[in-house]
């Protein structure tokens, strides 16, 4: 802000770019990432105190789905951050896209694996991580078409402006 209280130019012509972000997805995302590491180290401890008593199948998919859903989940936390604070389409969608086709799967799979059933502090975590996931997704779709209609309306006014600006010029000359 300048002296009179008003937002001053970045040296374009437009004035400074609005964001919108929604409250409820960042707290989530933010509760998330503290959950993470919880859920990062209930899920190897008990994963490799059963290791020797679940088949082979179930512990090469277990491993699959951990080297999938450790990073992957760090991406999608990261893309929903800045997706969120910065009003950044690409970024919030690709968080979406990542929860509900890709992490949403792997953790109900992990949810539903043995190791994770018999067990109940395993189960509870899984639990509530799949809960905060479907949270995100439930409360991240509306905000994802608040934030579409918002940056419609703020290129169209963009528009505008410029055309406007633009007739101005040619009547001058």
């Amino acid at each position: 802000m300048n002296v009179n209280g008003q937002f001053a130019s970045k040296g374009t012509d437009y004035a400074e770019e609005e964001v919108i972000s929604h409250l409820w997805v960042q707290l989530l995302i933010h509760i998330n990432v503290y959950f993470y590491g919880v859920w990062l180290v209930v899920t190897i401890v008990y994963l490799n105190q059963e290791f020797a008593t679940i088949s082979g199948i179930e512990k090469i998919l277990s491993i699959l789905s951990l080297v999938v859903a450790i990073p992957l989940e760090a991406v999608r936390l990261y893309l929903g951050h800045t997706g969120n604070l910065m009003s950044a389409i690409p970024n919030f969608a690709g968080f979406l896209i990542l929860s509900l086709l890709i992490q949403l799967p792997l953790q109900i799979y992990l949810l539903l694996a043995t190791h994770t059933i018999s067990h109940t502090l395993a189960t509870v975590v899984q639990s509530v991580t799949i809960a905060i996931l479907a949270l995100q997704i439930i409360v991240g779709v509306p905000a994802m078409r608040q934030l579409s209609a918002f940056r419609r309306k703020q290129f169209q006014a963009q528009r505008w402006q410029y055309m406007g600006r633009r007739t101005e010029t040619k009547a001058v000359r």
